[in-house]
């Protein structure tokens, strides 16, 4: 899997076990460093999506089982974990 997948499925797995709308994940992929682009997020959403990672819901997303989220989040380093709770809670702000 692509690094930009990685970072958009770490993004959506610090939302815990909610649903993740598409606006969100928009804004907090764009404000990970690098920013992953929307070209990327599509690519990686649609991947995730051919695998049964995640499910689509009304433009929101959700993983499909509990613990594919917990195996991303667990993976992610102490950094990472901050910064895609700082891009998904900048998400949350802009787009609440």
């Amino acid at each position: 899997m692509r690094q930009s997948a990685r970072r958009v499925l770490a993004l959506a797995a610090a939302a815990g076990e909610n649903e993740i709308r598409l606006t969100h994940l928009r804004v907090g992929a764009a404000a990970l460093t690098p920013p992953v682009s929307d070209a990327a997020l599509f690519d990686a959403l649609d991947r995730a999506l051919e695998l049964g990672m995640l499910e689509e819901r009304d433009g929101s997303y959700t993983f499909r089982h509990p613990l594919v989220r917990a195996a991303l989040y667990e993976d992610l380093s102490k950094h990472r974990r901050d910064e895609v709770h700082a891009a998904l809670a900048r998400a949350l702000t802009e787009h609440a």
